[in-house]
């Protein structure tokens, strides 16, 4: 080969007479950063047991005096099978999930494979599992070793009968994350704003919180929850959950009741009011609430009534006089407010006065009697004749 600048690997040389490659090039590389070719003459030996030959392959005759630095070369099994753990690390923190796990088994007649637990109270039984197919723990046995260090100790055997083992401790923990004070049933006032704190806490760390009303309400990563639209009056029934990094999950329900206790108000202030005799009373009420105005009512029925709007007004003809009218407004809640107001019926000077009946005599019949009387009486006093019973 009289090239220059090439790379080759993964070449299988065999059975050639006088010699398998000649290299007269400049730059040419016989082997890459992982593997190189496969000589059949290789003279050396692989004692690691990795399939590649521990010294270089240096027949490879012309100016170049190239060599294949990674021959591919497998011998005799010289080693026990030589097991590197990937993954878990060290201390890596699990929860209640069986973790995951990746290896590295070196040999060439490797044969069986198994792991245990053991967290310095419990010891599993071995456990076969098929290298590179199964990759978890399996969770009957991780689930028999408590919370706490855990050891795994994986093992293989190759056709020999040689045994390896490596171990790795990592950590298990299976503590739900804990309120710092229980939660509560909520009582919140129609037309304000919901906010409750819910803290937790957890030995991994709090993750996240959730809550089964996403509709109506949110909650942080803090545990602060609020309500995330208008409530209405009546009954929450809210579900919420926090979960720690690993996965350890813990929930609490809490009824919220959203109620109206607040009374309504009078739009404006409620004045005394003064009417003429003869006249017909018209007052009109206003209040106002967030649930609205079911009703008013009104104390003294038999000379006044009020409307579903708030309008009083007179049931009957009112005599002159002072009334003491209290009136109140109502939600559909039951929740009210009340005032008293003065109503004075008074009559216009000057008019002429209004002719009654009592006991069916008219008043200018007994004024005309007594008129006659008073006459008689100072004519008897004048003249002392006339005698009157």
């Amino acid at each position: 080969m009289n090239t220059e600048n090439n790379q080759i690997f993964s070449n299988f040389f065999l059975n050639n007479s006088i010699s398998h490659a000649l290299d007269n090039g400049i730059n040419n590389h016989w082997n890459n950063s992982f593997i190189g070719n496969y000589w059949d003459n290789y003279t050396g030996e692989d004692l690691d047991d990795n399939g590649i030959g521990d010294t270089p392959y240096k027949f490879i005759f012309g100016s170049s005096v190239s060599k294949d630095f990674l021959p591919i070369w497998r011998d005799k099994d010289d080693l026990e099978p030589q097991i590197s753990i990937k993954f878990p690390f060290s201390n890596f923190l699990v929860g209640k999930q069986a973790p995951d796990f990746e290896i590295e088994i070196i040999d060439q007649t490797l044969n069986s494979t198994w792991y245990r637990l053991w967290n310095g109270t419990v010891l599993t039984a071995n456990h076969s599992f098929n290298y590179l197919i199964e990759t978890s723990i399996n969770q009957v046995i991780w689930n028999q070793v408590g919370n706490g260090s855990v050891v795994i100790s994986f093992s293989a055997n190759d056709s020999i009968g040689r045994i390896s083992y490596e171990n790795i401790t990592i950590r298990k923990e299976i503590i739900n994350p804990t309120w710092d004070q229980i939660p509560s049933n909520q009582t919140n006032e129609y037309g304000t704003n919901f906010n409750y704190d819910l803290n937790a806490t957890d030995p991994s760390g709090i993750d996240s919180f959730w809550i089964n009303d996403t509709d109506n309400f949110q909650i942080n990563s803090n545990g602060f929850l609020s309500n995330l639209t208008h409530l209405s009056i009546g009954n929450y029934w809210l579900k919420v959950f926090v979960n720690d990094t690993i996965g350890n999950l813990n929930s609490c329900q809490i009824e919220l009741l959203v109620q109206d206790t607040t009374c309504p108000k009078w739009i404006r202030p409620i004045s005394n009011q003064t009417i003429e005799y003869g006249t017909n009373f018209y007052y009109d009420l206003n209040a106002t609430d967030l649930s609205g105005i079911e009703s008013f009512w009104v104390n003294d029925t038999n000379n006044f009534k009020i409307s579903i709007e708030g309008v009083i007004r007179n049931a009957t003809t009112l005599e002159i006089g002072i009334y003491w009218i209290e009136v109140q407004a109502f939600d559909p809640y039951g929740n009210y407010v009340t005032q008293i107001l003065k109503m004075t019926v008074y009559e216009q000077e000057g008019e002429e006065p209004t002719t009654q009946e009592i006991n069916g005599y008219s008043l200018f019949f007994l004024m005309l009697v007594l008129s006659i009387y008073i006459s008689l009486k100072l004519f008897y006093i004048k003249n002392k004749k006339i005698k009157f019973f």
